[in-house]
């Protein structure tokens, strides 16, 4: 029988609804019986039992609407068959057609007045059409002749609740307890109903018959506690949770209650004391531990004291569950949060040594690679992951990635083509990949594939800064179609402005076509927003500065990109001759 929930309770009573549904006698089955005072012949009686079980054959193997027909069959032999009526109640009942249920249940009660499951069918028709006082008799009948039928007790008092007549449901209740005892299902649905009607000292009652009933199963006073927490009773919550810490140092989440209650109270020496005891616990469920440090990862990073209590709390964890990757996960994270790169990185080495199928442990490791500039690491873990992860697009960019920076720029492209295979609706991530393979060809001399490239990803998005900065600028080392770089680096600084490296593109534009004032205003710009630290960008200003006569300047700017490393092949050959280089 199908079933929804209908939630007209609060405070997690546990009832069960059925289906709602309109009172429509309409269906696809919808043949009328036509019942005769005629005596039926013993032929008749025999052929319908027959089709009968036709009928239950084709149900079996969910064949519905041929089972319908048999049954049906089955009644125009015998209209009497109360089986028959029953299969076709139920064909109809399961169908929503509640009306024609009813009147063929009703008719196989009427032929069968003591069948139980007749009288069941009916009950549930009346429940799922709202009609619950009917269904109220029906099941009152059923308990008298069944006193001690416990399912049907159930049902009265899910009725109950259903018509929100929550005493008589826990009138109910109390007719199962005197039947099998004290019950913890009971006992919660009462404790719960009770705690909905605000009698909380009734609610109390219910849970201390259990801790009276099963005295040594700790798990009771454990809900009292959890109870007295539930309705503000602190004191009291306190006190049964000391007491079993005092019976039971490791039973589970006490302490975690206790560090609640104290926090609650301002006691934070005592909360962080007995929340320290809750992750030194083995019994207590890791998860929870982890949602405890992850509130406190989400706390600001100037707050010491957090960051202070959320490194020991990692620490213990770790020594409480040494072979738990989401352990040595959530201590990697919390590194990482707090910029000791390195040590995270060790940290995520570890939680793939225990769990390699997590792949986002593996894509933070290789962002971490990637930070640190190990490259050959990088490309080592990276390959380590396409193994794992053959689908995923990502750990084919780093490793791209990795070879690139290494000058290996033929594997690189491989790569980063082998990726592309792998994206299948991130726009965004196609460019970069795109933009990757290009500055790869552009390396490579093979400046066609590059150029292509960096189409392909301006057809994606033609106002991606990032591309139209990077195609512009090669353009302009090769001296190729400047005014199209032109018109790409003056987009890309409109649509990134005060950016330093899209304002050094624009002036080396500016320096290839020969204007060098406009040039050095740009390139001006591009140092004041930040440009002062980059090596390419304090070179190109002194190779402008030569341009236009100013030599001893020039030198001081190319001394000063020197002393930051990474400048042109020339650049030291700038400054021992005082000459320009191009």
């Amino acid at each position: 029988m199908n079933y929804r929930k209908n939630k007209k309770m609060k405070k997690n009573i546990l009832i069960l609804t059925v289906f709602l549904i309109s009172l429509s006698s309409c269906g696809i089955f919808d043949k009328k019986i036509k019942y005769s005072k005629k005596n039926i012949t013993y032929e008749n009686k025999v052929k319908s039992s027959s089709l009968l079980i036709d009928g239950i054959k084709q149900k079996m193997i969910g064949n519905k609407q041929e089972a319908y027909e048999y049954f049906f069959k089955a009644t125009e032999k015998n209209p009497y068959n109360g089986a028959a009526l029953y299969e076709l109640a139920k064909i109809y009942f399961e169908n929503n057609e509640f009306n024609n249920a009813l009147e063929y249940i009703n008719k196989a009660i009427e032929i069968e007045p003591k069948n139980l499951w007749y009288k069941q069918l009916l009950a549930d028709t009346y429940i799922a059409t709202r009609n619950y006082n009917s269904a109220i008799k029906v099941y009152d009948n059923l308990i008298q002749e069944n006193p001690k039928n416990l399912n049907y007790l159930y049902e009265l008092a899910r009725i109950y609740l259903l018509k929100n007549e929550y005493i008589q449901a826990i009138n109910v209740y109390d007719k199962i307890e005197k039947i099998i005892g004290i019950d913890e299902a009971i006992s919660q649905q009462k404790k719960n109903i009770y705690l909905f009607l605000n009698k909380p000292q009734k609610a109390i009652n219910e849970i201390q018959n259990l801790i009276n009933a099963f005295p040594d199963d700790i798990k009771y006073q454990n809900m009292l506690g959890e109870l007295y927490i539930e309705i503000g009773q602190t004191t009291k919550a306190l006190n049964t949770f000391l007491k079993i810490k005092q019976q039971n140092p490791y039973e589970p989440n006490v302490d975690f209650y206790l560090h609640e209650i104290y926090f609650n109270l301002g006691k934070k020496d005592s909360a962080y004391y007995y929340l320290k005891n809750a992750f030194y616990n083995p019994n207590n469920n890791i998860d929870k531990k982890v949602l405890v440090l992850l509130a406190y990862y989400d706390k600001p990073i100037n707050d010491s004291i957090a960051k202070k209590e959320s490194y020991e709390l990692s620490e213990i964890l770790i020594k409480t569950h040494p072979n738990e990757a989401k352990a040595h996960s959530i201590y990697a994270d919390i590194l990482y949060k707090d910029k000791k790169i390195k040590e995270a990185k060790e940290a995520y080495r570890r939680v793939i040594e225990l769990d390699s199928s997590r792949y986002i442990v593996w894509e933070q490791l290789l962002n971490i690679e990637l930070t640190l500039k190990d490259y050959n690491s990088l490309i080592n873990e990276a390959t380590r992951a396409i193994e794992m992860f053959p689908e995923q697009p990502l750990p084919y960019y780093f490793a791209g990635y990795g070879y690139f920076e290494l000058k290996n720029y033929t594997k690189s492209i491989y790569y980063y083509k082998a990726g592309l295979n792998y994206i299948t609706t991130s726009s965004p991530l196609i460019i970069q990949f795109y933009n990757s393979i290009a500055d790869a060809y552009y390396y490579l001399n093979d400046y066609d594939n590059a150029f292509s490239y960096y189409e392909k990803s301006l057809t994606i998005n033609p106002n991606n800064a990032t591309t139209l900065n990077n195609y512009a600028y090669y353009l302009a080392l090769q001296g190729l179609k400047l005014d199209k770089a032109k018109e790409m680096a003056e987009k890309a600084n409109k649509l990134t402005p005060n950016s330093p490296s899209l304002q050094d593109t624009y002036a080396w534009i500016f320096y290839k076509l020969g204007e060098y004032e406009t040039a050095k205003s740009w390139l001006e710009k591009a140092l004041e927003n930040g440009g002062d630290k980059d090596p390419t960008i304090l070179e190109h200003y002194g190779d402008v500065l030569y341009k236009m006569g100013n030599i001893n300047q020039a030198l001081e700017i190319w001394k000063k990109a020197n002393s930051l490393g990474k400048g042109s092949d020339l650049l030291n050959k700038k400054i021992q001759d005082s000459k320009l280089y191009e």
